[in-house]
């Protein structure tokens, strides 16, 4: 594979900014029947995939509060032999906008953050059924899924549990997914590995609300 990167950082009081612009080519990536089993295409087949990218970090601090963003672009096509006649498609990890935006507010002890994230959601070729429910898949990754987002929340409290040892310890409480997102993480189809068996659509979800309790004791 081959890379090139560029990109800058700039720092001034309590303000970081970092970029980066990519472009990666890889070449001779392999795929079985891209990613599930075709029985009239059952081999291996050598491709190579194009990655372009953009990605930019911002951080501000405001006395006992902290703020982040990210941003990333990513756009990833690959080709293989044998497949869409070698001509390049949207790869089903190319996920082309995804950000990030927290904040946290530390007092003593005492820290809590909230964290936003959105994303674009992942392509996925669409398939339908015909008269006789067999599937007819469409153009490779040519949909996409909805976008992708959910909000987290976290607290934590440190302590000591006396002032002569140094056994401290940590409580803490966090919400992920607040609002019970129904996040769509993929779309598959499995069992097409002969002619004579049936395939099946399976769809993924994220978490949904989803709450956890920190209790952390170290010496």
């Amino acid at each position: 594979s081959k890379q090139y990167s560029i990109g800058f950082i700039f720092q001034k009081n309590s303000l970081t900014v970092d970029t980066d612009f990519y472009f990666k080519n890889i070449n001779k990536i392999t795929a079985l029947s891209l990613g599930y089993l075709n029985p009239e295409n059952p081999e291996f087949n050598l491709g190579n995939q194009k990655i372009y990218g953009f990605e930019v970090y911002t951080k501000k601090e405001f006395n006992n509060i902290n703020v982040w963003f990210s941003y990333n672009y990513n756009d990833i096509k690959s080709r293989f032999e044998n497949i869409n006649n070698y001509n390049y498609f949207t790869s089903s990890n190319s996920v082309k906008h995804f950000a990030t935006l927290s904040t946290s507010y530390k007092k003593n002890k005492f820290k809590v953050s909230l964290a936003w994230n959105i994303r674009s959601g992942k392509p996925y070729t669409l398939a339908q059924k015909d008269e006789n429910d067999n599937f007819i898949f469409d153009k490779i990754n040519s949909e996409v899924l909805p976008i992708y987002h959910r909000l987290d929340v976290s607290s934590t409290y440190s302590f000591k549990f006396s002032k002569q040892d140094k056994l401290n310890g940590k409580i803490g409480f966090s919400i992920r997914n607040i609002y019970n997102k129904k996040n769509q993480l993929s779309k598959e189809y499995i069992g097409n590995n002969s002619l004579e068996s049936p395939i099946r659509k399976v769809d993924k979800f994220g978490l949904g609300l989803m709450p956890n309790v920190l209790f952390r004791v170290w010496f």
